[in-house]
């Protein structure tokens, strides 16, 4: 039953790359229309920010541009350097290198260490050796049997970032063969990332207030969305891949990946990640800009739908 379920499947997601192949060609100018919607809304909710004298919009506006930072994020690391479903001509694809480096920190080790563990995410979703991932449930289910360790987990994804790769982890998931990538290697290394990042947090939030007085448009027009982008990283990019029971073992690997319902602009902004990372999954040549619009196509198929789309 489980070889009819899967080949099943495949017809399906054949049959509908078939009659949509307009939606899995890369078009510039597509990419473009995104990335000038996403730069002016980041320029000038930025400049409500640095301008406006209220401390509750600045934080709203802080947040919602980290949301923005994480979009752009997302597009160049993700899509562009991963994925490579983004730009079509080679001087599209060199503004959006120009774009990462300003995007990504550390930029070399990130992009090496994230491909390689996407990529494997890809093949063997929570496999032994998807150790990002997999550590990423198992501290989920271990921070949420309380309302106490909720709230620290929170904090800990929100304003610490325990969750973000430091150099220990990128020289582990650099240096060592993937084959060999394994659980219990991976939580020493986290184990101390962790703590690491606690330091690491509190240098940064203390920075961010020493900054307040003496540069306030620097602080709350770059500073603070960006340590923010680990909010939206984590909250998304971890969360959107668990089902109600946390990858039911009666899923095959086309459906085990969980969606959100969102509207429409907020997906198509963060280039399809929240509502349509199952497609992502699917299709993951799909550019990243037609998401959005291939998850209405996608829906509108109760089949396909019942086949696939788990909220």
């Amino acid at each position: 039953m489980e070889a009819f379920e899967k080949t099943e499947e495949k017809v399906a997601l054949d049959r509908f790359r078939t009659r949509n192949r307009d939606l899995f060609e890369k078009d510039d100018p597509r990419l473009f229309l995104h990335l000038g919607i996403v730069l002016s809304l980041l320029a000038f909710s930025t400049a409500l920010v640095v301008t406006t004298n209220q401390l509750v919009a600045k934080i709203l506006l802080g947040c919602w541009n980290a949301f923005l930072w994480f979009s752009l994020v997302n597009v160049t690391i993700h899509h562009h350097h991963t994925h490579h479903n983004a730009a079509g001509n080679p001087w599209a694809g060199r503004f959006l290198d120009l774009l990462y480096r300003v995007a990504v920190p550390n930029a070399p080790k990130r992009r090496s260490r994230y491909t390689r563990a996407h990529l494997n995410h890809h093949t063997r979703p929570f496999h032994e050796t998807d150790v990002d991932h997999y550590y990423g449930k198992t501290r989920y289910l271990k921070m949420t049997r309380s309302p106490w360790t909720r709230l620290i987990y929170f904090l800990e994804l929100t304003f610490v970032g325990g969750h973000v790769p430091g150099w220990e982890d990128d020289r582990y998931m650099n240096q060592v063969p993937l084959e060999e990538w394994n659980q219990r290697d991976y939580e020493k290394v986290k184990e101390g990332e962790r703590k690491k990042a606690l330091r690491l947090s509190l240098v940064q939030w203390g920075l961010f207030g020493i900054s307040l007085p003496w540069v306030p448009a620097l602080a709350w027009g770059w500073a603070f969305p960006i340590l923010l982008v680990k909010n939206w990283a984590h909250f998304l990019g971890q969360f959107q891949h668990y089902d109600d029971r946390l990858e039911h073992p009666a899923r095959s690997v086309w459906n085990r990946t969980k969606t959100y319902h969102f509207p429409a602009w907020v997906n198509y902004l963060v280039g399809g990640e929240i509502s349509g990372h199952f497609l992502h999954h699917l299709f993951p040549e799909l550019p990243y800009y037609n998401v959005e619009p291939t998850r209405q196509r996608f829906l509108r198929d109760p089949d396909l739908e019942k086949l696939f789309a788990t909220y």
